[in-house]
């Protein structure tokens, strides 16, 4: 039985905690409620299990709900299916749970499972506990998580870094072992070994310490070396006898190596062997009795031989200090191993802390204790943990420090062992090593330019416009509660209402207590004043609201606006489920689960029109900027600024191979101002009476000095802007280059589309990626370059209209600089498929020549067909305001006329010939070439009312209506469409003049209702004809993402524009209009995408089926996406879909999927492996439980494979590029290691030549033999003055003077 389903009682404290003698022996208790002790409360108390005088006592929180339950067997700890686990661990071991005492602090079920806030109840039951030790008196009490172990030791300190330790109590006269969490070992199987191997370590202390069984221990030996002839003895003496080996770590004292002091470096050369070299002390003091240059040239006798290699634990941490402040060589494989990546390598789910390794691999134990308790009692007053241990006393950082470099020798042998048996070893060495080793160190110690101006004008522009927001959400709310309350009030009948609200109001507007206030409303309305309690609560403590409080939304959202809840809160296991279940739930268990109030849920509101969830959740976007980046010198990105004007971040790797960053994390820096940011910041310039930054004639500048001088005061922040600087920047922008240097960007191009084709040897898919280009060529240049040049137009590959084909671009195939192959035939390039995405005449209709690069090949997913007329203003985020339509470029960003990030699924017809026609009203129509169209009279021929197939279609033909088939099943259903409309011509722009309103469909139910669709033509004068009804519930794919064309005073006609995609999908239940615009071209724009980036849907349909989505996880996003909840089985339709159009694909995934319940691991072509970790079979663990688990790690098994190979060809040509930037004397570094990128910061002179490294590196010399073939990623690149952000106008500039100053060829975009 779930445990959801267990009710538990209240306890009822005011009656006495049963004593021992009350449970006469039996294992539990029952207070049980009659007629003769009514006050009793029928709770269920535990007693322990297994012997009172045994020698090692287990003490746990509480019983679980299982253990109490008492309806299919007696309640007892253990009981439960963690318990059974938890049992069978301990005999496994050795120890049996029977010849123990297990015991718990709280003696009954608890209701919740975070024990937060428990205290009374320990409190309540600590009589029958105090009992239990009075019999008890155990050699080895083991603390069963956090409770336990603070009610023993008293330390307060997170358990996480007290596990695996031993401790002594007095009190108890006691040994204390601290184990983690039974249940969580149960629920998340990926720490079963972990539990396994802290009851195997309680086992051999018990065996060899208390027993009195002999155990080998190595003797430790270290020193503490603080003069030149100590150093200089032991290095000799090192020397002589032959170490080559060292395992090292280093202490130092603030947060980076540049404005930081090295406190120490400790090195061991055998186990038990080290040495601890003394620099600073506690103060910062130099301690050696001679300068730093002379200790320093020791060191660098000795370790810089090339025969001498180092073993480190994170080494990348270590080494920055090393080759910083101690000269020593640690790139070129100076480091033999590493063993955090090792063991991260074998076993990702171990943990990696040093500590705990020791504990688990050596004898050494928990040997940091004395510095956990130190750093906790010196926490905030001499002590900051982000500054390093340079504050740590002497006599506990010396043993320490010595401990961390003689374990890390101890477990190299061990964890290199393991990596071999796990088939991993060559990977590790050959591409995870180098990587973590000499790629962390050198981007580490390059650090990337922050400029600290733009950084705080940024920060007072997102503080304003939080503020701003602020009160306008306020304004907003105050006006909602007021509308609120008095519609309430006015739906009750009453004979005087205006009195009755004036009267109400004047108590609020003297500010009378809301007990005076509800007592009005009683007396003038009665019983029917209780429902007005939460409208007028709502109203009167409006002011106090809290945007940020989950309470106060909940109580916003669902009391007050009768709001139904999308889905619960996430639970502490598992996942938060749809509302709509719990709805079905009886009361009490409903009571168990709380609405959640995410920014999913306050979404899914917003698209149904809720203005101020709209509000919040662009206030929300604003605020979390200030809050995660732009904190100032206090936190952020800023905090960790140092003086030499850069972030030096560190480095690790996830779990999948991709490298994480931390000390700043500025990996998780976005790249893109989001639509909410956008949205919101316009609302903030609207408070200043601008809508035009050119127009500055109404600003309020008073109000804008206001603001921003009282956060510049607040803040200390010495810049200062101006209303023009009010623009939502990307965070990447404040990384800027410095003068003479760029940003080189090198990123791989569509890797997970090459990555998917050869991994799964889909032919098809793999011959498009790769069949040349005959429209291109390369061409020889005058400095020796090849540039890629037109010879042709191909419409086989890209179709333009005639008038596109710019005969100027053309090179003559003959031209004898052509680059020719051996057999004489010229060398293309591959087809690149985003540019033959958005080039096309359906498109952009513009060669890629003349089309800006980043704006529209690299545009980020909504590409979509835009009509403008040339009075109509549009808002064009390109030029930060509204402009006339006649005025936009192609390439200009704009506020897109409709969302395709709603679409559910895209499906291109299958392999038929489509035809497009343009209608004299603006209208864009696609056909496929079996449709047919009922003309009146097509071009010279005089017969009326003719049905022609599409390809017979004349100009000037007179259109009355056109019919196509829509598939379902094995039959199709033949839909007539009546219009009234005219051919103008094929391919040309129309030259009438209409308004538009471009339209969005949501797609939301599983059948086709025939009246809905009926209705939708019949408002606009059309008729539709259909067999019958019943074919339409059937029907499986409608194209139902249109656009409707009509005017504004409503006498033009509806009009259907099908797009040459097909929407998979089910009724078309709503129609949205986004904006309207007047017609008289077609100027198609392609619009940045702020969260997606784009893939062509002729190769990936939808990207999240291939990264192994399930059909509830893509019904939930299609939910938050459109704000209708689709129905049941429409994820699944979807997958299936997806699979039916790639069944090789299909194939590798269902392969993929099935690794976690199979083998257990996918290993890559590239030798990475990722293991997984499935629960066990038992009754007791809920099947929705144990299905979000597995189904969480075969979405798991189908993201690793394709982003581990991305990222493995990343890590593979990282190291051995900054190794040829050194040995060339290059000043060019690697900075930026993004998942499938890499950013170089360049001085001028050497971009040609990093450019042709980072080619050879990224993609000639780096290659895998998959299934498919030989798979080379190509990569792109770019040249910018900030991070990732296209250069101003003034920065183009500079850049392109740099450039040629500096004698490079590279061009600009």
């Amino acid at each position: 039985m779930r445990e959801s389903e267990i009710n538990l009682p209240p306890v009822n404290m005011d009656l006495p905690c049963p004593k021992l003698a009350d449970f006469c022996g039996d294992l539990s208790y029952k207070r049980c409620k009659d007629d003769l002790t009514p006050e009793n409360d029928n709770v269920v108390f535990l007693n322990g299990v297994g012997r009172l005088n045994a020698d090692i006592m287990f003490l746990t929180a509480a019983p679980l709900k299982e253990d109490v339950d008492a309806r299919y067997s007696t309640p007892m700890h253990l009981k439960s299916g963690a318990g059974e686990m938890f049992r069978a661990i301990c005999l496994q071991n050795g120890i049996d749970i029977d010849d123990c005492y297990f015991t718990s602090l709280i003696k009954y079920g608890l209701k919740q499972k975070n024990l937060k806030g428990c205290k009374k109840d320990i409190d309540y039951c600590l009589p029958l506990l105090l009992e239990e030790f009075q019999y008890c008196h155990p050699k080895i009490i083991v603390c069963v998580g956090t409770e336990a172990c603070d009610f023993i030791l008293n330390y307060k300190i997170s358990v996480s870094k007290l596990e695996e330790a031993w401790f002594f109590s007095q009190e108890h006269n006691a040994h204390v072992f601290v184990i983690s969490s039974i249940y969580n070992a149960y629920y998340k199987p990926e720490l079963y070994d972990k539990l396994d191997k802290e009851i195997g370590m309680l086992a051999d202390f018990y065996d060899h310490f208390l027993q009195g069984k002999p155990i080998e221990q190595i003797k430790c030996d270290y020193q503490c070396i603080s003069t030149y002839s100590q150093l200089s003895n032991l290095l000799n003496q090192l020397k002589s006898e032959g170490y080559k080996l060292f395992g090292v770590d280093c202490e130092w004292g603030k947060q980076c190596f540049v404005d930081g002091y090295l406190r120490s470096i400790q090195f061991a050369w055998a186990p038990g062997k080290a040495a601890y070299i003394n620099f600073n002390n506690e103060q910062a003091e130099w301690v050696f009795d001679v300068p730093k240059e002379a200790v320093c040239k020791l060191l660098q006798d000795f370790f810089n031989d090339p025969e001498v290699h180092f073993v480190g634990h994170n080494g990348s941490a270590d080494a920055q200090w090393m080759s910083t402040h101690l000269g020593l060589n640690v790139y070129d494989g100076k480091f033999i191993f590493d063993t955090m990546f090792g063991i991260q390598t074998a076993d990702e789910y171990a943990d990696q802390k040093l500590e705990k390794l020791a504990a688990k691999y050596t004898d050494k134990g928990r040997y940091d204790i004395d510095l956990i308790l130190w750093k906790k009692n010196n926490k905030g007053v001499s002590f900051d943990e982000d500054e390093g241990y340079g504050q740590v006393p002497l006599e506990i950082l010396y043993p320490y420090g010595c401990s961390d470099a003689d374990v890390t020798l101890r477990l190299y042998p061990i964890i290199k062992d393991m990596l071999i048996k796990d088939g991993t070893y060559d990977y590790f060495m050959n591409i995870k090593l180098p990587f973590v080793i000499d790629g962390f160190t050198s981007m580490s110690i390059a650090g990337v330019p922050f400029c600290t101006e733009d950084a705080n004008k940024a920060r007072i522009a997102y503080l304003a416009a939080g503020v701003v927001m602020q009160k306008l959400f306020m304004q907003m709310l105050k006006k909602e509660a007021y509308d609120l309350f008095y519609t309430e009030v006015s739906k009750i009948p009453q004979e005087t209402p205006v009195a009755n609200i004036a009267e109400i109001q004047k108590f609020f507007d003297d500010e009378r207590s809301f007990e005076d206030i509800f007592n009005l409303l009683k007396k003038l309305y009665g019983r029917k004043a209780l429902p007005l309690l939460p409208f007028a609560e709502h109203y009167y403590y409006v002011d106090a609201f809290n945007p940020n409080s989950a309470e106060h939304k909940k109580k916003w959202l669902f009391d007050v606006k009768k709001y139904t809840p999308i889905k619960t809160t996430k639970p502490e296991e598992g996942n938060a489920i749809p509302w709509e279940r719990v709805l079905k739930m009886s009361p009490a268990k409903q009571k168990n689960y709380k609405p959640a109030v995410d920014k999913d849920t306050l979404k899914i509101f917003a698209d149904k029109g809720d203005d101020l969830c709209l509000h919040l959740l662009q206030m929300n976007a604003i605020n979390q900027i200030t809050k995660n980046f732009l904190k100032g010198e206090e936190g952020g990105l800023q905090k960790f600024l140092t003086s030499d004007g850069r972030l030096h971040s560190n480095f690790v790797m996830t779990e999948s191979s991709r490298p994480r960053s931390f000390k700043p994390n500025i990996l998780n820096i976005p790249r893109y101002v989001t639509d909410y940011i956008d949205k919101g910041f316009t609302k903030v310039l609207k408070y200043f009476n601008i809508t035009d930054k050119s127009d500055l004639s109404e600003f309020n500048e008073d109000n804008f000095n206001e603001i921003v001088n009282s956060l510049r005061e607040t803040y200390g922040i010495t810049e200062n802007i101006t209303i023009k600087d009010m623009v939502p920047a990307p965070l990447r922008w404040c990384f800027k280059a410095p003068e003479g240097y760029c940003f080189v960007d090198a990123d791989y191009a569509t890797a997970e589309v090459w990555s998917i084709a050869y991994l799964a040897n889909d032919k098809k898919l793999i011959a498009t990626l790769n069949d040349p280009d005959p429209q291109f060529a390369f061409k020889k240049m005058p400095d020796g370059s090849e540039k890629q040049v037109r010879i042709a137009y191909c419409d086989d590959i890209v179709e333009f209209t005639e008038d596109a084909k710019d005969p100027a671009l053309l090179v003559d195939p003959n031209d004898p600089d052509l680059v020719r192959n051996n057999d004489g035939s010229l060398k293309h390039p591959k087809q690149d498929v985003h540019w033959v995405a958005v080039e096309n005449k359906f498109m952009l209709n513009t060669p890629r020549e003349k089309l800006n690069k980043k704006k529209t090949r690299d545009a980020a997913g909504k590409v979509a067909n835009f009509c403008s007329g040339e009075e109509n203003y549009i808002y064009s985020i390109s030029k930060g305001g509204y402009v006339k339509a006649n005025t936009i470029q192609v390439g200009d960003y704009l506020k897109s006329p409709f969302d395709i990030t709603k679409v559910l699924n895209v499906v291109r017809l299958k392999d038929q010939e489509c035809y497009r026609v343009r209608f004299s009203n603006g209208v864009l129509a696609t056909f496929k070439s079996d449709h047919k169209l009922r003309v009146s009279r097509n071009g010279g021929d005089n017969d009326y009312e003719k049905w022609v197939k599409v390809e017979d279609l004349s100009i000037g033909a007179d259109v009355l209506s056109y019919s196509f088939n829509i598939p379902f099943g094995k039959q199709d259903v033949n839909v007539i469409h009546d219009v009234d409309y005219f051919v103008n011509d094929l391919i040309s722009n129309s030259s009438n003049m209409s308004y538009r309103l471009p339209c969005e469909l949501f797609v939301c139910d599983t059948s086709i209702k025939s009246e809905i669709i009926r209705k939708l033509f019949k408002e606009g004068e059309q008729s539709f004809e259909s067999p019958n009804d019943d074919l339409l519930s059937d029907l499986a794919v409608l194209a139902s993402m249109v656009c409707c064309s009509t005017t504004l005073e409503g006498d033009h006609k509806l009009s259907l524009t099908y797009l040459d995609y097909f929407f998979l999908g089910e009724t078309i239940d709503t129609i949205k209009v986004v904006s309207k615009e007047l017609i008289s071209s077609y100027d198609v724009i392609a619009i940045e995408c702020d969260t997606h980036k784009y893939i062509d849907m002729t190769l990936l349909s939808h990207n999240s089926i291939p990264y192994g989505a399930s059909p509830s996880l893509l019904e939930r996003n299609i939910e938050i996406a459109s704000g209708e909840k689709p129905e049941p089985g429409t994820g699944q339709k979807l997958i299936d879909a997806y699979m039916n159009t790639k069944p090789q694909v299909a194939e590798f995934l269902e392969w993929c999927k099935s690794l976690p319940d199979g083998q257990g691991y996918y290993q890559s072509p590239s030798g990475f492996k990722r293991h997984f970790r499935i629960p066990p079979l038992d009754a007791q663990m809920s099947d929705d439980l144990r299905e979000s688990i597995i189904s969480k790690l075969r979405r798991e098994a189908c993201n690793i494979g394709l982003q581990s190979l991305v990222a493995d060809s990343l890590a593979r040509a990282i190291p051995p590029l900054n190794a040829s930037f050194r040995k060339m004397n290059m000043k060019s570094r690697v900075v930026i290691p993004l998942y499938d990128a890499i950013y170089i910061l360049s001085p001028y002179n050497e971009v040609d030549l990093a450019v042709s490294m980072l080619k050879f590196f990224m993609s000639e010399n780096n290659y895998w033999d998959l299934k498919g073939g030989r798979l080379r990623y190509s990569i792109d690149v770019e040249v910018t003055k900030r991070w990732g952000t296209e250069p101003s106008e003034e920065e183009h500039k500079e850049l392109t003077e740099g450039l040629k100053n500096a004698c490079q060829t590279f061009k600009l975009a």
